[in-house]
Order: structure tokens, then C-alpha cells, then sequence
């Protein structure tokens, strides 16, 4: 700083080629050549400031937020976060709202109506380093259905004799139960269908 401030005071400015005059730093301690490296006065402005920065490196730490003068280094760059969402059918279905748990957070996840496996929902903000946080879904076994596509199907058991005469029967869905009609002489593994009732 102290060789800089003498150049300032003779009036050279950054862009000009120095050359020293006959007594510059003469009985002040000041060693041109050290600054600039024994190069001479033909080295310029660049290598006078990289002889400071050098210095500046070899004193220690510094307090700015810049590595070369041995700050730390600076926030962690946002970055989004990728997971798993099981979700449970019901809740495709009807489109509800989970609460999970992250980091020791509680969020509240919006699952969009009819969200198939694989798609992702973001939550904007809530990755690492305030990134985002993309979840992809996948369904959660369900003791009672299975999934065929967009189609969910269900085992129903009926008597043979219910089989062979025709009932109604109540039938569980993701909706809620309805009232199923079996047609008379209906076979083992003959499929019925409600319209409505997937996903």
C-alpha cells in the first residue's frame, strides 16, 4: 500500500507506463525492485499489482469474501433436491394433500387428481441451498386394489350360486363403495366394469 501511495503522489496513474525518476524511494526504505519483482520499471502496472496481491495472499487471512485474498468462500450455490413421493392411491384419485416430513421440516404436498408414477411435483425453494425440491411419484401398495394403467382392479367374490342367479353387491372403490350388478350365469374370472371409478 505504502509503494503504491508514493506513485499515486507523483502522479502516475493506472494504464501509464512508470518509469521511476532518479530519487524516487531513495531514503525511504523503499525497494523498487522487490515490488516488481527485479523485473524493472519495464514490467508496468500488471506485475506492480500482482507483487501487491502476492503479498496480500502471504499475510494471511483476509476478512472480504474473495479467495484470493483468503476469505471464505461464498454461499452454497441452489441446487435442486430429487425424492421418491409414495403416494397412496386414494389420494391420486381424489387429489388430496400429504404432509411430509424433510430435514426435520413438515411440508404439505398438493398431489394433483389423476397424477400418474413418474411425474414430479416441485416444491419451489425447498431443496438445498434454496433450491428446489422435486419429487417423483410412485403409488404406495394398496391392500385391496392393483393398477392397470388408469384402470384400478379389485377381486370380487361372489357364491356360485349368486353367480349363476345375479345379485347386487356392494363393491369397494377409491371413491367410496357403490352397488355392483353381477349378471346371471357369470363365469369365474368374467371382468365387470364402473365407469369412473379409476384413476
Amino acid at each position: 500500500r505504502q509503494a503504491y501511495d508514493q506513485l499515486r503522489a507523483r502522479g502516475y496513474r493506472p494504464g501509464e507506463e512508470f518509469q521511476a525518476p532518479p530519487d524516487f524511494g531513495g531514503g525511504q526504505g523503499f525497494d523498487f525492485e522487490e515490488v516488481f519483482g527485479g523485473a524493472g520499471a519495464g514490467g508496468g502496472f500488471s506485475d506492480f499489482f500482482e507483487s501487491l496481491f502476492a503479498r496480500q495472499r502471504g499475510g494471511g487471512r483476509g476478512r472480504g469474501g474473495f479467495e484470493g485474498f483468503g476469505g471464505s468462500a461464498g454461499p452454497q450455490p441452489m441446487r435442486d433436491t430429487r425424492a421418491k413421493l409414495s403416494v397412496p392411491l386414494e389420494a391420486a384419485y381424489n387429489g388430496d394433500t400429504l404432509r411430509i416430513n424433510v430435514d426435520g421440516r413438515q411440508l404439505d404436498v398438493r398431489v394433483p387428481k389423476g397424477i400418474r408414477p413418474g411425474q414430479v411435483i416441485r416444491l419451489a425453494g425447498q431443496g438445498s441451498g434454496g433450491g428446489n425440491l422435486m419429487l417423483e411419484v410412485e403409488y404406495a401398495a394398496h391392500p385391496q386394489f392393483e393398477v392397470d394403467g388408469r384402470n384400478i382392479l379389485y377381486t370380487l367374490q361372489v357364491t356360485p350360486w349368486q353367480a349363476a342367479l345375479g345379485t347386487s353387491i356392494s363393491v369397494p372403490t377409491l371413491g367410496g363403495a357403490v352397488e355392483l350388478k353381477v349378471p346371471a350365469d357369470s363365469d369365474s374370472g368374467r371382468k365387470l366394469r364402473l365407469r369412473g371409478r379409476g384413476l
